[in-house]
């Protein structure tokens, strides 16, 4: 017999043929990322650290996963009023698995573990937080717990890591969603109905394109490749518009008006109207921004949800890495220097400092994305990072963001509704790309290098790690040159 959980229950929020086949056809599914396992194996530690809160609590689950059973026991370990971690409840067909259960007067509260952080002084959640834990109070409640209760335990966004032993009462805020839970909870319930009845039946819903096929794992076993004319590709295309259009009987970029596109959207519309890609005038204007000596750089982050380094933050991204290929004039040799933290200590201040040689002197610093840079520079600053506050003048101006550029000046329809690096240049640099590399993208570099920081990783793999993400950094520094010059063909400059 299949149960309902809260992950598929989520899933069927996005797509009902979706989670038909996360149930019956897992095995189709692509399997977990680099980057991916990262965050789950995030997220099992933040769970380990929240359960210190809670002392004498008990491991509630059950090894063989037997969930009537399990079920069962956790009745049992309620009797002793200790916290139960991991207590599984099932009832008509919904299974819910609680991070931490804790016994209160009157009954109990159920405390669901996020990575995520709160803000206290706007004291909102966002995101599916409140989902999660309604499907939980729901299926306890109907199974008999007297739930009185439900908190998400977050990190407070105002905490700043002192150093030393964490104090978690500091780390964490409990933030209360009781309310939330009661009122969400009855149609919450009557969904997962919903959800049920398509799970009973044997045969698969029929395929239906959406804004959710674009990153679904099943989707070269269901909708198969998307169109390229796909009204799927506009830039910035709500799912009620998606909604809108596919209830006119509209799936192509072509069969839209001008008046039914953004002027976000108005780029990529226009080339599929014309049969042709898009160059702006304003490009020459544009390139001639990068005033020489120039330097191409691109910055790699770590990030640890539970901060590491004294004076950081919960989920702050630390650059530990840069790449930086300087050009002296428009046609000189690039000449690369690069940087890759691998001691134990703080990288900040030795970052700081090899990046400052890197950029002395230049004139323009070409970055792809300035928003991630300059906020990089910005909080070694805030942090009081020694050099940070002569470095932080290279990034305030005098910064010319291809990104920038790119969004403003061309199209081609292989951008596919974004202008992401690696789309830009595997459009129109497809020799360079990143095809070639073992680490191809950010979120893999950031889970390697947590590898690579990792006592136990033996040297010779680590060496292998670090060789990777120089290169794929500095890829991404070569990439920058080659968009340069890439884009001065194309606007005769």
């Amino acid at each position: 017999m299949f149960v309902l959980n809260k992950r598929l229950y989520m899933i069927a929020q996005d797509c009902a043929r979706k989670v038909h086949y996360a149930t019956y056809h897992r095995e189709l599914q692509r399997p977990p990322d680099a980057s991916l396992q990262q965050r789950f194996a995030e997220g099992r530690e933040v769970g380990m650290v929240a359960r210190r809160l809670f002392p004498g609590g008990i491991e509630a689950m059950r090894v063989d996963r037997d969930m009537e059973a399990g079920m069962a026991r956790c009745f049992e370990l309620m009797e002793q009023r200790v916290p139960l971690f991991e207590a599984t409840f099932v009832h008509d067909r919904r299974m819910a698995r609680v991070d931490i259960l804790e016994p209160v007067e009157g009954g109990w509260r159920i405390v669901e573990v996020k990575s995520a952080g709160y803000d206290v002084e706007k004291a909102e959640v966002k995101g599916t937080a409140t989902v999660d834990i309604t499907f939980q109070y729901e299926v306890l409640r109907r199974a008999g717990v007297p739930v009185v209760g439900c908190d998400l335990l977050m990190f407070d966004k105002a905490y700043v890591y002192p150093g030393g032993e964490h104090r978690l009462e500091d780390l964490f805020v409990r933030v209360d969603v009781t309310g939330l839970a009661e009122e969400r909870g009855p149609e919450l319930w009557d969904r997962s109905d919903e959800v049920l009845d398509i799970l009973a039946d044997a045969e698969m819903p029929a395929a239906e394109l959406k804004p959710a096929c674009k990153e679904c794992d099943f989707r070269e076993h269901c909708v198969g490749e998307i169109p390229i004319d796909s009204i799927l590709f506009l830039p910035g295309l709500t799912a009620s518009k998606f909604k809108r259009f596919q209830d006119c009987g509209k799936s192509s970029i072509t069969q839209l008006s001008e008046v039914e596109v953004t002027p976000t959207q108005k780029l990529a519309w226009g080339v599929f109207q014309t049969g042709e890609g898009f160059n702006s005038p304003n490009l020459t204007r544009r390139l001639a921004e990068i005033e020489y000596p120039a330097v191409c750089v691109d910055f790699e982050a770590a990030k640890w949800a539970i901060p590491r380094l004294q004076n950081t933050r919960p989920n702050q991204q630390v650059s530990v890495q840069f790449s930086a290929h300087r050009l002296d004039s428009e046609d000189a040799i690039p000449v690369h220097s690069e940087f890759l933290w691998r001691e134990p200590g703080d990288p900040r201040e030795p970052f700081a400092s090899a990046l400052l040689a890197a950029v002395e002197g230049s004139k323009t610093r070409v970055v792809y994305n300035l928003t991630f840079e300059r906020s990089q520079i910005q909080d070694l600053a805030r942090d009081h990072v020694a050099g940070a506050s002569a470095l932080l003048p290279y990034f305030e101006s005098g910064v010319v963001d291809l990104l920038a550029i790119v969004r403003e000046c061309i199209y081609r329809p292989g951008f596919r509704g974004n202008v992401r690096l690696k789309t830009v240049i595997g459009t129109l640099i497809p020799e360079l790309g990143y095809g070639d590399l073992e680490i191809r993208d950010g979120g893999t570099a950031q889970a390697m290098y947590a590898e690579l920081m990792l006592p136990e990783t033996p040297p010779e793999v680590a060496d292998d790690i670090a060789a990777n993400l120089l290169e794929y950094c500095k890829r991404d520094t070569e990439a920058l040159i080659a968009l340069i010059r890439e884009l001065q063909r194309i606007a005769n400059y």
